[in-house]
């Protein structure tokens, strides 16, 4: 059986942009892979498949009805209905309902030369504003497995730093090491990517300095949690926690 690489999307609100996520998500081929699409729906009116039937896509998705209320349960759900959908899963990628993959081979790129010790992959994005416009980029290097420079850009997010945010919307994780995203009401896939960078070998982690997701820059979550001050709140206590997992090696 071929290996297959799971696309999973969380969506949880009608105004995101789902049927464009799916369209970058279909598009994607990988030689000697089977790329499936999962989405858990978590809408109020469980519209997900319908808005898939008008947009002529609901054939080759796989959507299931999950009430989510926040984004770690909803991420962790998909993360266990992949692992349970394909037996022969080997590679986990997130993708957001209002975000696109960059381009058609932004999955075959980020995973160029990848080896059998790599266990997480983290590649690039485009920020983008209204009316399609870069707002800026943020390219990975290995420069993020020192440990020194990793707690200098955790900094840089605890003090509102946009461009020190960490690179945790292009993360691909190989599957099999049962995964899961830590219990935060926010900034949830900072503290996963953190965790990751902070209590893995180097040798686990492949940094590649390619663009694979455009990120929409002011998604619903993300201006509620800032308007809450959550926004900010959870990324110091990111930042507090680091300090303890780079003390304890």
């Amino acid at each position: 059986m071929i290996p297959v690489i799971a696309i999973e999307i969380a969506f949880h609100d009608s105004t995101q942009a789902l049927a464009g996520a799916i369209k970058s998500a279909l598009e994607q081929k990988v030689s000697g892979y089977f790329v499936g699409i999962v989405v858990l729906d978590s809408s109020p009116n469980w519209c997900a498949s319908e808005i898939l039937r008008d947009s002529g896509l609901s054939s080759d998705v796989k959507v299931f009805r999950s009430n989510a209320k926040n984004a770690y349960t909803a991420r962790n759900r998909l993360l266990r209905y992949a692992e349970k959908c394909w037996p022969r899963l080997a590679w986990h990628v997130r993708l957001d309902a209002d975000d696109r993959l960059t381009c058609r081979n932004s999955i075959s790129k980020s995973l160029k030369l990848v080896k059998p010790t790599h266990r997480i992959i983290l590649a690039g994005n485009r920020q983008i504003g209204n009316g399609g416009r870069v707002l800026g980029r943020n390219i990975p290097t290995r420069l993020l497995i020192n440990r020194g420079r990793l707690m200098e850009r955790l900094m840089g997010m605890a003090q509102g730093d946009f461009k020190a945010e960490l690179p945790s919307c292009n993360l691909i994780l190989r599957a099999g090491f049962k995964w899961r995203y830590p219990r935060r009401r926010s900034a949830e896939d900072h503290w996963l990517v953190a965790m990751l960078l902070l209590k893995s070998r180097p040798e686990w982690v492949y940094v590649r300095s390619v663009e694979m997701v455009d990120y929409f820059v002011g998604g619903l979550v993300t201006k509620q949690n800032k308007k809450n001050e959550m926004y900010l709140s959870q990324r110091v206590k990111l930042l507090e926690a680091a300090a303890g997992w780079q003390r304890c090696g």
